[in-house]
């Protein structure tokens, strides 16, 4: 983990990490690129209870890729 929410997404998407989970980021400019970047390379974004991802309602996000997932639960 690096301190950096974008470079630690940046991490799953390029498979340098297979686990990401951040709590109390700054806001949805913190996570709004590495979310897509996640996303174009086939990873997932969740909240801890493994609902989707809302980039305005929470202030925790987990991603992985998607065969981890299930790890988390």
């Amino acid at each position: 983990m690096t301190g950096s929410l974008a470079l630690n997404l940046c991490g799953i998407a390029c498979g340098r990490i297979d686990l990401c989970y951040e709590a109390g980021f700054g806001g949805p400019w913190d996570v709004a690129g590495g979310a897509v970047i996640v996303e174009e390379a086939g990873g997932v974004l969740f909240d801890p209870s493994g609902k989707d991802f809302d980039i305005t309602s929470s202030s925790t996000s987990s991603c992985v890729k998607p065969f981890t997932k299930g790890c988390f639960y």
